[in-house]
């Protein structure tokens, strides 16, 4: 790495434009101070203008790192999702399973007690097994707890009030939860 320029990948993760069409601009010397080391480009940080989604994308995923983080951490968040209003806290991926695993123990019931039992342990080893494994990448979805979504200016609780959503469907967000109109 040389300090002050990125890679091609970096520089298309933030500008939006594609590593080969980066390149054909540094071959054909139209990305001003592009390096050639070995088989790779490297182009000043200078020179490469940041895409508005992408500073967005990057923001909203910087949050999620910190959220998962920590288990006990909650940030509000106020989503635009296809035209939805939804205000909830973002909490991490292991919280959200946790009580996902609790809330299916506890709406799932049978009379048969052997029943009972055999579907709890079951429930419980899938989710544990989830709860183990690693999200590999960038964030794919977050998850919100205590939730509501907005119908106008009226509020609706939607209960048991956890909700994953999968982040390439955010059109936008806002820091912090939105509160109803007196």
């Amino acid at each position: 790495m040389i300090k002050g320029y990125l890679t091609l990948k970096e520089a298309s993760d933030l500008s939006g434009i594609s590593v080969e069409a980066l390149k054909k601009r540094c071959q054909e010397g139209r990305l001003r101070g592009a390096l050639k080391k070995g088989n790779g480009w490297f182009v000043p940080q200078s020179e490469i203008i940041v895409d508005s989604d992408n500073i967005a994308d990057a923001s909203l995923n910087f949050i999620g790192i910190i959220v998962e983080a920590s288990d006990s951490a909650r940030v509000g968040i106020t989503l635009f999702v296809s035209g939805a209003v939804i205000s909830g806290d973002l909490i991490s991926r292991k919280v959200y399973l946790q009580n996902f695993k609790q809330n299916m123990i506890n709406t799932l019931k049978f009379a048969d007690d052997e029943v009972q039992t055999k579907i709890t342990e079951t429930t419980s080893t899938y989710f544990d097994d989830l709860i183990k494994c690693n999200e590999e990448g960038g964030m794919t979805f977050i998850h919100l707890d205590d939730v509501q979504y907005y119908d106008g200016d009226t509020p609706h609780d939607i209960k048991p009030g956890q909700l994953r959503i999968r982040v390439s469907s955010i059109d936008g967000f806002l820091l912090g939860r939105r509160k109803a109109e007196n």
